[in-house]
Protein backbone atom coordinates (compact mmCIF):
# COMPACT_ATOMS: atom_id res chain seq x y z
CA UNK A 1 0.00 0.00 0.00
CA UNK A 2 1.44 3.41 -0.91
CA UNK A 3 2.75 5.44 2.00
CA UNK A 4 0.30 8.31 1.41
CA UNK A 5 -2.71 6.00 1.73
CA UNK A 6 -1.47 4.81 5.12
CA UNK A 7 -1.79 8.34 6.47
CA UNK A 8 -5.43 8.81 5.45
CA UNK A 9 -8.55 7.36 6.96
CA UNK A 10 -10.85 5.08 4.94
CA UNK A 11 -13.51 7.81 4.71
CA UNK A 12 -10.94 10.28 3.32
CA UNK A 13 -9.92 7.75 0.65
CA UNK A 14 -13.60 7.04 -0.13
CA UNK A 15 -14.34 10.75 -0.59
CA UNK A 16 -11.20 11.31 -2.67
CA UNK A 17 -11.99 8.42 -5.01
CA UNK A 18 -15.57 9.60 -5.54
CA UNK A 19 -14.32 13.12 -6.26
CA UNK A 20 -11.85 11.63 -8.77
CA UNK A 21 -14.66 9.68 -10.49
CA UNK A 22 -16.79 12.84 -10.75
CA UNK A 23 -13.87 14.67 -12.40
CA UNK A 24 -13.09 11.90 -14.91
CA UNK A 25 -16.47 10.41 -15.82
CA UNK A 26 -19.38 12.34 -17.28
CA UNK A 27 -22.96 11.67 -16.20
CA UNK A 28 -25.79 11.52 -18.73
CA UNK A 29 -28.66 11.64 -16.24
CA UNK A 30 -29.96 8.14 -17.02
CA UNK A 31 -29.87 5.21 -14.60
CA UNK A 32 -27.79 2.32 -15.98
CA UNK A 33 -29.95 -0.21 -14.14
CA UNK A 34 -33.61 0.77 -14.69
CA UNK A 35 -33.18 3.26 -17.54
CA UNK A 36 -35.08 6.04 -15.82
CA UNK A 37 -33.98 9.39 -17.20
CA UNK A 38 -34.13 12.76 -15.56
CA UNK A 39 -34.55 15.07 -18.55
CA UNK A 40 -30.80 15.26 -19.07
CA UNK A 41 -30.18 16.32 -15.50
CA UNK A 42 -27.13 14.55 -14.07
CA UNK A 43 -27.98 15.84 -10.59
CA UNK A 44 -30.52 13.08 -9.93
CA UNK A 45 -28.15 10.16 -10.50
CA UNK A 46 -25.14 8.99 -8.48
CA UNK A 47 -21.94 7.13 -9.16
CA UNK A 48 -22.15 3.66 -7.67
CA UNK A 49 -19.18 1.38 -7.09
CA UNK A 50 -19.83 -2.05 -8.63
CA UNK A 51 -17.23 -4.26 -6.93
CA UNK A 52 -17.32 -2.80 -3.43
CA UNK A 53 -13.57 -2.25 -3.64
CA UNK A 54 -12.91 1.48 -3.84
CA UNK A 55 -10.14 2.05 -6.34
CA UNK A 56 -9.38 4.44 -9.17
CA UNK A 57 -10.90 2.32 -11.91
CA UNK A 58 -13.54 4.17 -13.96
CA UNK A 59 -15.10 0.95 -15.26
CA UNK A 60 -15.91 -0.01 -11.66
CA UNK A 61 -18.49 2.80 -11.36
CA UNK A 62 -21.94 3.05 -12.95
CA UNK A 63 -24.51 5.81 -12.99
CA UNK A 64 -27.61 4.89 -10.98
CA UNK A 65 -30.72 6.59 -9.64
CA UNK A 66 -30.95 6.71 -5.84
CA UNK A 67 -33.34 3.74 -5.72
CA UNK A 68 -31.13 1.43 -7.79
CA UNK A 69 -28.01 2.59 -5.93
CA UNK A 70 -29.65 1.65 -2.61
CA UNK A 71 -30.63 -1.78 -4.01
CA UNK A 72 -27.05 -2.37 -5.19
CA UNK A 73 -25.53 -1.40 -1.84
CA UNK A 74 -28.18 -3.14 0.29
CA UNK A 75 -29.61 -6.14 -1.60
CA UNK A 76 -31.53 -7.32 1.49
CA UNK A 77 -33.21 -3.90 1.75
CA UNK A 78 -31.69 -2.98 5.11
CA UNK A 79 -28.68 -0.70 5.55
CA UNK A 80 -25.97 -2.29 7.64
CA UNK A 81 -24.79 0.29 10.15
CA UNK A 82 -21.32 -1.30 10.11
CA UNK A 83 -20.81 -1.06 6.35
CA UNK A 84 -17.66 1.03 5.75
CA UNK A 85 -18.03 4.20 3.74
Amino acid sequence: MPEASLRTSPSMRYDAIHKWVRRHKEKVGICSQCGVGYAGSPFHTEWANISGIYRRELDDYIELCKSCHFKLDYPDGHPNQFKPK
